[in-house]
């Protein structure tokens, strides 16, 4: 099963020690408790010590996985949007509460056309009658 890059930063998180990581004054990684790795523990390929980069990336991990929290959120609340805005029904009545603007009869017309609206004229005229306003 292939993690979403939430869960996997979760995971990360939940590895890392929650007081956070440092490089001791031997620049091994260590947790900010007295536990400390091995010299080499994150050496690369070229024997370069990488801890510096690796606890910048571990230290950094809650503030990412708030990003990643938030971008989610939004994404959601984009896709709930797009699926009151594909419901003809929530869009009217989100027009009458104010929520959406109400097109002019200009962009009724241009959304219709003539056809359409002169075809829907005798029963909007039996629903103004019904009201008693037509």
């Amino acid at each position: 099963m292939t993690m979403t890059p939430i869960a996997e930063l979760r995971e990360l998180h939940a590895k890392a020690d929650s007081n956070g990581w440092t490089v001791d004054e031997d620049g091994d990684l260590c947790a900010r408790v007295p536990t400390c790795w091995r010299e080499d523990a994150w050496q690369d390929e070229q024997g370069r010590n990488n801890a510096a980069l690796v606890v910048a990336a571990v230290n950094a991990l809650p503030a990412l996985l708030d990003l990643a929290e938030r971008a989610e959120a939004a994404e959601q609340r984009c896709a709930d949007m797009e699926k009151v805005l594909s419901d003809p029904t929530a869009v009217h009545l989100n027009m009458l509460r104010g929520g959406i603007a109400k097109p002019s009869p200009v962009n009724i017309w241009h959304l219709y056309g003539d056809e359409a609206l002169l075809a829907d004229m005798p029963e909007s005229a039996r629903a103004l009658a019904q009201t008693g306003r037509g």
